[in-house]
């Protein structure tokens, strides 16, 4: 089963997000994948663990909706950076997703 990475920030958490958008997008990625594979329920995704000195930040897709939505933005970064390889592995698992949603409707 895949453990939902920490990331120990010395920063602020909208700071940091915005200048590891690879990172996240990486993440979200890879727990997408995962929970396709049936490793979570997907309409609950764990992506990553944030930890400040204020707390700690737990960043879950929480509907099918929000992970439909965040695996077509994660696509289309790759697609930017032209990381093919990865974006194509983003289609496949929203295509995934799609139609394992549509047999539970």
């Amino acid at each position: 089963m895949r453990k939902t990475p920490i990331y120990l920030l010395d920063c602020d958490v909208s700071l940091w997000l915005s200048n590891n958008e690879d990172s996240v997008f990486n993440e979200v990625l890879e727990s997408t994948e995962a929970a396709a594979g049936g490793e979570y329920n997907l309409s609950e995704i764990p992506v990553i663990i944030l930890q400040t000195e204020n707390g700690t930040t737990l960043f879950a897709l929480k509907s099918i909706e929000s992970t439909k939505e965040s695996i077509e933005k994660a696509m289309n970064h790759f697609v930017k950076i032209e990381d093919y390889e990865k974006a194509a592995r983003a289609r496949d698992v929203k295509l995934l997703i799609c139609t394992k949603t549509e047999k539970d409707i």
